[in-house]
């Protein structure tokens, strides 16, 4: 309940007393259903009970432990949160070669609990405003070594949070005296930036990433820290419904740190544990399917490049809104003539975006005709490598996949622009021009960064637009949007890249317009300010429309279509 203050001097002012009541009373209620949060969720995770949870026995073994402040007095915080750094340095795993490094450096893999993924921010009355805020900071010095700190959890259970300028100083010192390693630190760091901790530019990896360069998501498909802990580390994790013991959404701050801190103390031991396996304990050889060198050569190439794709991630990529035009025609004329050729071969009952359907129906279709045509040949059903051959003939499969692959391309920036990574990677020793394989692998994964769906890229996935009126230039940033829930992590599990959560995608064409319900775009569009307090301009780039129907120039009718079916399996018999 608010109350408008612009018409308060118009209000009697026995109707005013009447209305702090009212106030007190709606507080009074909202924190009676925020301190009710405690029946939702799980008891205290003890080392006795994580025994019994099927899958998750290897964390009574890990040493995970909530550091509770001492005090609520700021400089006794201060303190104990130095000595921790010390204990900290004293337990850290130092490493010099292995990581790149002239001198030997402390390790510690750091992970962020947050109120949400949103690392845009707003300005009011002249302060620059986060959308985000840390609930908790997890840390590990080994694989086997966990903390937690509370920031910002209820306190229902009695335990206290540490002051947030305090923990913002102690995040600043930490990333100072040691290497710190994340798994996907474009959100971690810019969540870090966004509260004003400065971080070094170097002195850090990210865990995807080195999975990235080592083709595990080319095996695996997904890169989430969940899914390698258990592919990789053999670690099953808890999962947020497991934590909150139901599939309500409930705020990460609602949660009491005793409910929440192994669970976050698991994500800092595992990603230290990653980091081990992708760098000093294993090192990857090239091979025939992974060609993306040793692990000291992976970690350099993911040092050189983080920076500075987190660079264009918070100031934006130039982008030629003409290029970007044309190219979105042409994506759209190629998408019309693989529609036609899909839909001149299909009934009206089959959806031309399904690529299994369409595949069942090809194959039986061919099934039937070779049934008929051999019949007395073969005697039999057609085997399974006739049918492949077909398919691969005929091609209808492999032109819907391509038809739906090509939908989901987002047109961000000339091929310029990629060759500034490009430029700085090929500074790096280990890389000459006549490394002809090492360079077709990085081309190769700076293609992925843009195109893939699988990976969280500045170059594919649009979100804030910051238009110069002056130019026919638009610079576009990215940022981390939450949608559909309340619990800081995305609700479409499907399109997440496995690490915390997906981008909404958008095309984009010059013309600005209100908010699009396009199917290209995901969430309410908001424009909002980027990471660095500069407002984008009141407008949103219009989205492509999707191709509903096609061009009456170009139906057919049935009859048509069936004759041209059937041609074309006439031409196959032929051919086989």
């Amino acid at each position: 309940m608010k109350f408008d203050t612009r018409v308060i001097s118009h209000i009697p002012k026995h109707l005013l007393d009447r209305r702090e009541i009212v106030q007190t009373a709606h507080n009074t209620l909202q924190q009676e259903k925020l301190n009710n949060t405690k029946l939702k969720v799980n008891p205290t995770f003890e080392k006795s009970s994580l025994q019994k949870i099927q899958g998750h026995e290897w964390m009574s073994d890990v040493d995970m432990t909530l550091i509770e402040p001492e005090s609520s007095e700021e400089l006794d915080q201060e303190t104990q949160l130095e000595e921790l750094i010390e204990l900290l340095e004293g337990e850290a795993i130092y490493k010099s070669k292995e990581i790149g490094q002239a001198k030997e450096v402390p390790l510690l893999a750091l992970d962020l609990e947050a109120t949400g993924l949103d690392t845009t921010v707003r300005l009011n009355g002249g302060n620059i405003i986060a959308q985000t805020e840390i609930v908790g900071v997890c840390l590990a010095t080994s694989s086997d070594k966990g903390y937690y700190l509370p920031v910002r959890h209820t306190e229902i259970d009695g335990v206290l949070n540490f002051d947030y300028t305090v923990m913002l100083e102690f995040l600043e010192n930490v990333h100072k005296k040691f290497f710190t390693i994340y798994h996907h630190a474009e959100y971690d760091r810019e969540l870090l930036s966004i509260h004003g901790v400065n971080m070094p530019d170097i002195l850090y990896s990210d865990t995807m990433h080195l999975a990235i360069n080592h083709g595990l998501r080319d095996m695996f498909r997904q890169v989430g820290l969940k899914f390698l802990s258990e592919e990789v580390l053999g670690r099953k994790m808890l999962t947020i419904e497991q934590l909150l013991g139901s599939k309500s959404h409930v705020r990460f701050d609602r949660l009491p740190a005793k409910n929440a801190w192994v669970y976050g103390c698991s994500d800092a031991t595992n990603t230290f544990g990653l980091f081990e396996q992708f760098t000093y304990k294993t090192d990857y050889e090239p091979t025939e399917d992974n060609l993306y060198i040793t692990s000291k050569q992976a970690l350099l190439l993911d040092m050189q490049t983080m920076n500075h794709t987190r660079s264009m991630l918070r100031v934006g990529v130039p982008v030629d809104l003409k290029r970007a035009e044309n190219r979105l025609r042409t994506m759209i004329r190629r998408n019309l003539i693989l529609y036609t050729e899909i839909y001149n071969y299909l009934p009206d009952d089959i959806p031309v975006g399904s690529a299994e359907k369409v595949g069942r129906f090809i194959g039986e279709l061919l099934f039937k005709n070779f049934e008929t045509a051999y019949k007395d040949k073969y005697g039999t059903k057609i085997s399974e490598r006739f049918t492949a051959e077909i398919l691969n003939k005929f091609a209808i499969e492999r032109k819907v996949r391509k038809l739906k692959a090509s939908e989901k391309i987002v047109y961000s920036c000339t091929d310029d622009n990629l060759g500034l990574l490009f430029d700085k990677i090929t500074d790096t020793k280990w890389v000459t021009p006549k490394d002809s394989e090492t360079l077709y692998c990085i081309a190769d994964m700076l293609s992925e960064y843009r195109s893939t769906e699988h990976e969280i890229s500045i170059m594919t996935r649009l979100v804030r637009f910051a238009i110069n009126d002056d130019m026919n230039i638009t610079r576009v940033t990215a940022g981390l949007k939450m949608s559909g829930t309340g619990t800081g992590r995305f609700s479409n599990k499907g399109s997440s890249v496995g690490a915390k959560g997906s981008l909404n995608r958008i095309l984009i064409s010059s013309t600005p317009t209100g908010k699009s319900k396009s199917k290209y775009k995901q969430g309410d569009g908001v424009v909002g300010f980027n990471v660095q307090g500069i407002p984008s301009t009141p407008r949103i780039m219009q989205t492509a429309r999707k191709l509903k129907k096609l061009p009456e120039t170009l139906q057919k009718s049935k009859i048509e279509l069936d004759k041209e079916v059937e041609a074309h399996l006439q031409d196959l018999l032929l051919d086989i």
